[in-house]
């Protein structure tokens, strides 16, 4: 007995109920189904417009294929009446979850996160059309700390996930950390990623790991800064104290030469 085809939208497959094993894990705002042929399927809510899905699967694609350690994604598909992503499916758990259990798991983890913000840096920037730009919060934040480095290391352009936190890191069963939630990445200042990435750590760390004090929390930061630093060459003498202030509020920052 053949199957029977498989239903389109616009040349888009359209998943069936009966594919859908159920929900895994839920996202700030999107939900992770399981699919029947070993798969995953990321879905958002309904009303969300479709260029989300559709610009962080180009993304999530892109940089996936220029070697960043980033989940799979195979293929746009319709399910409940909205766009949703289909890629592979990571068994594991998240980053947030390995570094709660222990004051050593959170310096651990922070040493997972300078890995990849390394890995990220080292990686050749892929075309930055396919990508957006960094968000006004997050960029005055991470500039408030970049300013604590010289210009030659604001200015290194890069490919930036944009939201890279114990959250968004997928450890799976053979110890790969690998990156999800792509929706934010962008090509520019690697440095205001690395330091975003350390100021949303401390919050964290201090919100979700009972017992875990800020002046901890600050410790596994300045160990994912020094670690990115000594890694890619920066200078540790810019890890001062104190905090820089920003020159601009929107600082154009250009590409090295």
């Amino acid at each position: 007995m053949t199957e029977a085809p498989s239903r389109t939208k616009g040349g888009i497959r359209i998943i069936e109920e009966s594919e859908v094993l159920g929900a895994i894990a839920w996202g700030r705002r999107s939900t992770i189904f399981a699919l029947a042929d070993g798969r995953a399927l990321k879905a958002y809510p309904p009303g969300m417009r479709p260029r989300i899905a559709r610009n962080e699967f180009r993304r999530t694609r892109a940089a996936y294929e220029a070697g960043a350690p980033a989940w799979r994604v195979d293929e746009l598909a319709f399910y409940a009446g909205g766009l949703c992503i289909l890629g592979e499916r990571v068994e594991g758990e998240t980053l947030a979850h390995r570094i709660r259990r222990s004051i050593p798991d959170a310096f651990r983890g922070a040493l997972t996160l300078a890995s990849l913000s390394v890995r990220l840096a080292r990686i050749a920037p892929p075309d930055p059309a396919v990508f957006g730009s960094l968000r006004r919060r997050r960029l005055e934040i991470a500039y408030v700390q970049s300013g604590r480095f010289p210009q030659a290391v604001v200015a290194r352009s890069g490919l930036c996930h944009g939201d890279l936190n114990p959250n968004n890191v997928m450890i799976d069963k053979a110890g790969r950390a690998i990156l999800v939630d792509w929706s934010d990445a962008y090509v520019g200042p690697v440095v205001a990623d690395v330091c975003w990435s350390s100021h949303v750590l401390v919050g964290i760390l201090v919100r979700e790991r009972e017992g875990f004090t800020r002046r901890l929390a600050k410790g596994a930061a300045s160990l994912h800064r020094i670690v990115v630093c000594a890694r890619l060459g920066w200078p540790l003498s810019t890890m001062s104290k104190g905090r820089a202030r920003v020159a601009h509020k929107d600082p154009k920052v250009r590409s090295p030469a």
